[in-house]
């Protein structure tokens, strides 16, 4: 059973200031610490959707034994850089199950992504992280029967309204800190990873 995990960081991080996909936390970067959790997990590939900073990430991406994948669009939004990795990883992996993850998520786990995709495994259903505050989101984990759903998404709108649906069975995996990002500076004052 082939699985890619698709990690979104393609975007400008224009409420942040600085790209925020180096900002180091704990002596990485949030890029590559979500890639290292990415490939310690059960998924068989991981790939990077890059974009605004696509000329100095895919050096950096390369080294790390992982596939990048350059969203052109990336001004769109978020829509746009699903769309690119879902493609991509389609198009080389025709996996069974396809993962969404982002970088700015510092408490991530790859016991979450295990989970999440055990869940979706077992299940064949869609499985999406709860988060502390009772919202369903990202890391989420989608059979390839979604593909078409996944390929519609445009502008700044990615699983929100399909984890939304209240006439679907999505299984949920516990990620209480999963409501915690990075999109401020104001956001990194008090962090204190664990």
């Amino acid at each position: 059973m082939e699985s890619v995990l698709i990690i979104l960081a393609a975007g400008s991080s224009s409420r942040f200031g600085d790209p925020k996909q180096y900002l180091t936390l704990d002596g990485k970067s949030l890029l590559n610490r979500t890639i290292e959790i990415a490939k310690d997990s059960n998924f068989s590939e991981v790939v990077v959707v890059a974009g605004a900073f696509a000329d100095s990430m895919i050096p950096e991406v390369g080294k790390m034994g992982v596939h990048i994948v350059d969203n052109p669009g990336w001004q769109e939004g978020m829509g746009s850089s699903i769309r690119e990795g879902v493609r991509y990883s389609i198009e080389q992996f025709n996996p069974t199950f396809i993962g969404i993850s982002v970088i700015d998520q510092p408490f991530l786990k790859v016991e979450i992504l295990n989970q999440l995709l055990e869940h979706s495994v077992k299940s064949e259903n869609i499985s999406a992280s709860k988060y502390g505050n009772g919202q369903t989101g990202v890391p989420a984990c989608f059979p390839v029967s979604w593909k078409e759903e996944l390929m519609s998404f445009y502008g700044d709108r990615g699983a929100r309204d399909i984890f939304k649906n209240q006439d679907l069975t999505i299984e949920k995996v516990d990620f209480p800190k999963g409501m915690i990002d990075i999109d401020t500076p104001e956001d990194l004052t008090g962090l204190a990873l664990d």
